[in-house]
């Protein structure tokens, strides 16, 4: 692990460690006793936005539970948004409504809806600068389902 990766291991467990302290009321005149605090959990993810398993670049996930399902955030160190949406489930394996990434500027990368796991309908998308790229229209099949219906053969190894 070279030192910048230490660095921000460090600064994201510290991070991790004050927000989980001012949500549990332990940090600064935070109160424990009320009922109305929103349970959040925080996991440190990678650049794919799975949880992280080598020393590479990483992110915070905070998941809070609502009544459309469990909404996502990821942000770097600094706190900017990378990813934002929903999931069904509380282990985040199937995504459902709309989806915004960001470049690591802080801008707008893509955003469109994905329903139960698919992507589906018009997705805009940006360049870096905040420019308008082409959108992209999906039509709600897998990959292996395009695959399929437009006769697309297998990749070669």
């Amino acid at each position: 692990m070279n030192a910048l990766t230490t660095l921000t291991t460090i600064t994201l467990v510290l991070f991790n460690a004050n927000l989980n302290a001012a949500y549990t009321g332990e940090g600064e005149g935070g109160n424990s006793s009320n009922a109305s605090t929103v349970m959040v959990r925080r996991d440190l993810v990678g650049p794919d936005f799975l949880p992280v398993t080598n020393g590479g670049m990483i992110l915070m996930r905070e998941v809070r539970q609502t009544v459309n399902g469990f909404e996502v955030k990821v942000k770097t160190a600094n706190g900017s948004l990378r990813m934002k949406g929903t999931f069904v489930d509380e282990q985040l394996t199937v995504a459902n409504g709309v989806f915004s990434y960001y470049h690591d500027n802080g801008r707008l990368e893509s955003e469109g809806r994905i329903e139960h796991g698919v992507k589906t309908g018009v997705w805009t998308r940006h360049d870096r600068a905040g420019n308008a790229r082409g959108e992209k229209i999906y039509n709600g099949q897998t990959y292996e389902q395009m695959a399929v219906s437009n006769g697309w053969s297998a990749p070669q190894n």
